[in-house]
């Protein structure tokens, strides 16, 4: 009977361990997710800033120096 319960408690202290890696990897996940839509963002906003013609900067109160150093940064740079 003591073994029974041995590897009953065994077995619940495993799938509390697993339980417990799987959420941290599913936190992981979202938090990669989360950095790769920012970086996509960003990657898309410069690149269309880099398009904008000098008369559109001129609206939006840029500089083409500005623009033209923002749109070279790369995309995981803030």
């Amino acid at each position: 009977m003591t073994s029974t319960i041995t590897y009953v408690d065994q077995t619940k202290t495993h799938f509390s361990h697993a339980t417990e890696l799987m959420s941290r990897g599913r936190a992981a996940l979202s938090r990669l997710v989360c950095v790769l839509q920012l970086w996509n963002g960003r990657a898309r906003q410069r690149q269309q800033l880099a398009k904008l013609s000098p008369e559109h900067l001129d609206d939006i109160g840029v500089s083409a120096d500005d623009a033209s150093a923002e749109a070279a940064k790369p995309f995981w740079q803030s």
